[in-house]
């Protein structure tokens, strides 16, 4: 067949309306989507991790964390691009830029909104607390963070995580029940050099959206069936026609 033949099939083929679309954002597993959303709509899950590990570690370890603790779930183990939320030694963040769309809205693991957008998650207000850990288990765990309730850095060398502790006195963790600052700051711990308390990390997941059933292709529309196949055969015929020429 010639190259006119196929660009003609392809242009009576988008005439009837065949085409693909596709979409961004990761589609959430049914198992992930909390209650109340529906098709198109966009969200971020966040949870506190039940893995444990001291505050004296390379940014890289924590980095790797989100990927370890997901896999505890197979729910969570879906989908992959999970990220840590931290603050390092080393001027790491990892807070805020875990959030490319700044306006979808933050649920935990129990599926209750933690927050409207990313602006109410880092703030001393969220709806409800993040609370539950990758399995849906209840955490009321105090958890690493080493960034302030805004997201911001803090206390870099002291408060970060990493075991730079310039004033011996462990570094900052949040709590996974709270709601207002203490979310993100709660208290130093870890004593000097923060390898003495282990604790998780909250982890983040990438936007997702709820898919939309696929729509009905046009061409099982009868009319437009018949009109397809009528017009492939005009061409078909055309090509032959040329061939016998």
């Amino acid at each position: 067949m010639s190259k006119r033949f196929w660009v003609s099939l392809a242009v009576i083929l988008a005439l009837c309306g065949v085409g693909v679309s596709a979409q961004g954002q990761v589609t959430a597993p049914s198992i992930l989507t909390p209650p109340g959303l529906g098709p198109g709509d966009t969200f971020y899950i966040i949870f506190a991790g039940s893995d444990t590990i001291n505050g004296a570690q390379t940014a890289a370890a924590y980095v790797n964390y989100a990927a370890t603790v997901k896999a505890n779930d197979p729910a969570t183990d879906l989908i992959a691009g999970w990220t840590t939320l931290y603050g390092h030694d080393d001027s790491s963040l990892v807070t805020t830029s875990a959030f490319s769309d700044t306006n979808a809205p933050i649920y935990n693991r129990n599926g209750d909104k933690v927050a409207d957008n990313r602006a109410e998650l880092f703030s001393n207000s969220q709806d409800v607390a993040i609370g539950f850990d990758e399995q849906g288990n209840p955490n009321a765990n105090n958890i690493w963070t080493g960034f302030n309730f805004t997201g911001g850095s803090t206390g870099i060398g002291d408060d970060s995580l990493g075991g730079n502790d310039a004033l011996s006195d462990g570094c900052l963790a949040g709590n996974a029940a709270e709601t207002d600052n203490r979310w993100a700051a709660s208290v130093l711990t870890g004593g000097n050099g923060c390898a003495g308390a282990s604790l998780g990390l909250y982890v983040v997941s990438p936007l997702m959206m709820v898919p939309r059933p696929p729509a009905p292709l046009p061409i099982f529309n009868i009319p437009g069936l018949v009109l397809l196949v009528a017009l492939m055969g005009l061409v078909a015929r055309r090509y032959s026609s040329r061939l016998r020429a």
